[in-house]
């Protein structure tokens, strides 16, 4: 709280700009700040008591006890003349004081005679004001009341910090969920662009395997209608290499629109799942010590969530086309593929054997990965299976391919138009020219079995 005009601190111009960082002028009393200023009149036993924030006119009195007053002129502020240095400021008798002799806050209410004030220095040495304490009375301060004051005024920057922090900290949690919303919805619609997707190839599947089962029919119809048994069986295979045909076109629409959606993800959401990631990284070097640990919650939520975007693409990746088929080969595929398989589905999947070298064609390492991904499928819908073995092996000039589950098994397993789970495993063999054998009984699970012919 000065006899008359007071001269500006050296700092002055940056130590307003430090007060107004702050943004703690004509806030309403809060408690943790009243409280110190409590103990403070206690542990001196004064009647008066102030936190007091010099601005540039005026000072401010952030809490107050004892004090009717809410501030004063700057021209009447002893204040200002204890924030010019960095240690507690006593004047024992401001009577005796010629500064303070004729000061209207020492002639008249609330007659101060005595004043001890410690500056609130901040971390980069502005001094926004004092912990100040007063008496009606001449008096001397101990120097452990002393001491006190100084580490109580300290207490109340250190409010003032946190107060600041957490302002700063609402600020960077506003930012977080302004992001995570924005991932959020970027995610929303790449999935709403892959159901669109994957509905358009459905209906083209449905529509093809209509077809299949359509010309299925007129192959059977014209079985009746040749009598020369020779042009009858040509047309059997010409019907049968159309099918062929038609059934690999199929399987070549497929896998290119499994690889093109894939890749969207990939290049699409895996940025935007990027450039969270690195928002976060910002966000955690940016943040002190105790700013990060009171948001700590908060930003492992928020990289909970990434991680949990990260595992869906990687999943809806791996249904769509496992990036292990096209670099590695089948059985890294399949070991990529039944890894992530098992965990979401509960079953134990175990993949033995050797990658082939040279490696087989693309067409066909992808048919026996479509045939063993849509047996996975079938055992984990319908036999009740708690395990499923697939090998892959060359015996003889064959390359071996095996799905066995332990599972319920079916009386009399058979391969027919309307059955589409083994139906498309029996086309996709015939497609690249396999054999494909099921072995099944009640109680007995499920043993598949498809040989290919290799030129090696």
């Amino acid at each position: 709280m000065t006899g008359m005009s007071t001269p500006p601190t050296q700092d002055e111009h940056a130590r307003l700009a430090a007060l107004r960082s702050y943004e703690i002028l004509d806030t309403p009393p809060e408690p943790a700040l009243d409280e110190l200023t409590t103990l403070d009149a206690w542990q001196c036993e004064a009647p008066l008591d102030l936190v007091s924030l010099v601005d540039a006119d005026r000072q401010w009195f952030k809490s107050r006890a004892g004090m009717q007053l809410s501030g004063t002129s700057r021209e009447v502020s002893i204040c200002a003349h204890a924030i010019r240095g960095s240690e507690v400021f006593v004047v024992p008798d401001t009577m005796e004081d010629e500064r303070f002799a004729r000061n209207p806050l020492v002639t008249s209410d609330p007659a101060i005679r005595f004043y001890a004030g410690a500056p609130l220095i901040t971390p980069a040495g502005q001094a926004l004001g004092t912990l100040c304490v007063m008496d009606r009375r001449p008096r001397v301060l101990e120097w452990d009341r002393k001491k006190t004051l100084a580490i109580l005024a300290r207490q109340v920057m250190a409010q003032l910090e946190l107060r600041s922090q957490t302002r700063e900290m609402a600020a960077t949690e506003a930012m977080l969920r302004r992001e995570a919303e924005t991932a959020r919805q970027d995610r929303e619609t790449m999935m709403r662009h892959i159901e669109a997707r994957a509905s358009r190839l459905e209906r083209d599947e449905a529509d093809a395997k209509r077809a299949l089962v359509q010309a299925d029919r007129s192959r059977i119809a014209l079985l009746g209608m040749l009598e020369d048994q020779k042009a009858a069986q040509q047309a059997l295979r010409d019907t049968a290499a159309r099918l062929r045909l038609l059934s690999q076109r199929m399987v070549e629409v497929e896998e290119n629109e499994r690889r093109h959606i894939s890749r969207e993800l990939h290049d699409r959401l895996g940025a935007t799942l990027s450039a969270l990631n690195l928002s976060l990284g910002i966000v955690q070097t940016r943040l002190s010590a105790d700013a990060l640990a009171a948001v700590g919650e908060r930003l492992t939520d928020v990289q909970q969530q990434l991680q949990e975007a990260v595992r869906d693409v990687r999943d809806i990746m791996g249904e769509l086309r496992p990036p292990a088929l096209d670099e590695y080969g089948l059985l890294a595929a399949l070991s990529t593929y039944c890894a992530p398989f098992s965990a979401r589905v509960g079953i134990l999947v175990e993949v033995e054997g050797e990658e082939r070298m040279p490696r087989l064609s693309l067409a066909e390492e992808t048919a026996l990965f479509r045939i063993a991904q849509e047996a996975l499928h079938n055992a984990a819908k319908h036999s009740g299976c708690s395990a499923v073995r697939i090998s892959v092996a060359c015996i003889a000039g064959e390359i071996v391919l095996g799905i066995i589950d332990d599972g319920a098994g079916y009386a009399q397993p058979d391969i027919r138009p309307g059955s589409w789970g083994l139906t498309t495993m029996a086309e996709r063999a015939e497609a690249i020219g396999a054999r494909l054998s099921i072995d099944s009984a009640p109680g007995a699970g499920t043993r598949i079995v498809v040989r290919l012919r290799t030129g090696g």
